[in-house]
């Protein structure tokens, strides 16, 4: 007998942390099972891009370290992956050297404005979105020893300049 929304909410399944070997898991896996078939493949599509987009935003707004950079190839391949999406096909369909973008994927070429604004045509994952990615990560890879020759730059100084130079 498989339980409705309402039973599975009100008996706390959807809100707190279960035993995947209880019971009540196997019934929330069947119900969920059950959706994911009834989507269409578009359907699903959508979810993924979903997924990569909601993971974009929240590698942009977190508090990260060297260690813990993620490159914009990375969300790239990763939305290929999920899309089921050759590297090769989607090479030829941009009208790019598989080389190139296997080297953008693997971070060691970054994705320009105009390979963001495809991407965006593409997935509908906004352009500045990656081209933020890259800028958060360029900003994290500088180290608080690059960032200390800045710090000599003061309003305070500047204006203090402007003074004597009027006076």
């Amino acid at each position: 007998m498989k339980a409705s929304n309402f039973e599975l909410i009100k008996g706390g399944l959807l809100t707190v942390p279960m035993d995947p070997k209880s019971k009540g898991f196997a019934s929330l896996k069947e119900f969920l099972d059950g959706k994911v078939n009834d989507l269409t493949q578009e359907q699903r599509y959508a979810i993924e891009l979903q997924g990569v987009r909601v993971s974009m935003h929240e590698y942009l707004n977190a508090e990260i370290t060297r260690k813990e950079l993620i490159k914009s190839g990375t969300f790239l391949k990763d939305l290929l992956n999920r899309l089921n999406i050759k590297q090769n096909r989607f090479a030829e369909y941009l009208g790019m050297k598989p080389s190139n973008l296997s080297k953008l994927l693997n971070g060691d070429r970054k994705i320009s404005f105009e390979v963001s604004l495809i991407l965006e045509q593409i997935f509908n994952i906004e352009s500045n979105l990656w081209l933020s990615i890259q800028s958060k990560n360029r900003f994290v890879r500088m180290s608080k020893r690059e960032l200390q020759r800045f710090r000599k730059f003061k309003l305070k100084d500047l204006l203090s300049n402007q003074q004597k130079n009027v006076g």
